[in-house]
């Protein structure tokens, strides 16, 4: 299909050279095959551009310019000329100059916008592949074997959190946790242990050692329910199954045990 139009449009002027702007297309669909062809004749023509830049040759008296345009990119060319005998004039000063020096910085922000297109396209693109290299890198959970049973003591692992890894599951620990906590510190000299006729007696001795924070729950609840630093289960025992022991007193034992 071709169509023919015969057009009046407004020229820029000065005493040497003429302006012509002529826009064809704003909003459109994606155009893969662009192609322009200026008939100059006469050899006016003194500069030509087109937006977005596309490559423009010439060849005898034509000019041509191809290339392609995304969707709602604005298609136009734009010429200075010694003549042009039909349209709307109106008088600029220094027409050539401020033509040449528009396109130069039009063509430089394209050109930057370009660049930062592509830049955050391959970031974008590139976001998931370098997710999967850290990925594979750092974030795959590693298998270890875990024996059911050890057979030697660790010696850089506190008796709490040996339990916690070899327990059933892997956020609970059980009394075993507490009564090897209890061990431990009696060979720290934290607390001394002492047997008395099937009735356990815990002295908590005065240490200046750091515990953490599963120990020195251990340690605080033996001191709540001890007399002068010494706690007695049959005591303990006692308190617990008497009728005299208020409930709100088991409820907070029970709390405190929850560790």
């Amino acid at each position: 299909m071709k169509i023919y139009y015969k057009i009046s449009p407004p020229i820029e002027y000065d005493n040497q050279y003429y302006h012509l702007n002529f826009k064809l297309a704003r909003e459109h669909i994606p155009y893969k095959n662009v192609r322009i062809i200026i008939d100059d004749q006469s050899g006016d023509i003194v500069k030509i551009f087109s937006h977005p830049p596309m490559e423009i040759t010439k060849t005898n008296d034509k000019y041509f310019i191809t290339g392609s345009s995304p969707k709602d990119n604005i298609i136009e060319f734009e010429f200075v000329s010694k003549n042009i005998d039909y349209g709307m004039d109106s008088y600029k000063n220094n027409v050539l100059d401020k033509t040449v020096e528009a396109n130069n910085n039009y063509n430089l922000g394209y050109t930057i916008s370009t660049i930062l297109y592509y830049i955050f396209l391959f970031l974008s693109l590139g976001f998931g592949v370098i997710l999967i290299i850290l990925y594979y890198l750092k974030g795959r959970e590693k298998d270890y074997v875990v024996p059911e049973y050890l057979n030697f003591i660790p010696k850089k692992r506190k008796p709490w959190l040996v339990n916690l890894v070899f327990h059933k599951t892997a956020n609970k620990i059980d009394k075993n946790a507490y009564y090897a906590t209890l061990l431990d510190l009696h060979l720290r000299k934290v607390i001394t242990l002492i047997d008395n006729e099937g009735n356990l007696i815990i002295k908590i001795n005065k240490s200046d050692e750091k515990l953490d924070d599963y120990e020195q729950s251990a340690l605080d609840f033996l001191k709540h329910w001890s007399k002068n630093d010494v706690f007695n289960s049959a005591d303990f025992a006692y308190r617990i199954f008497s009728n005299k022991f208020d409930y709100s007193d088991v409820n907070d034992i029970s709390k405190e045990m929850r560790y």
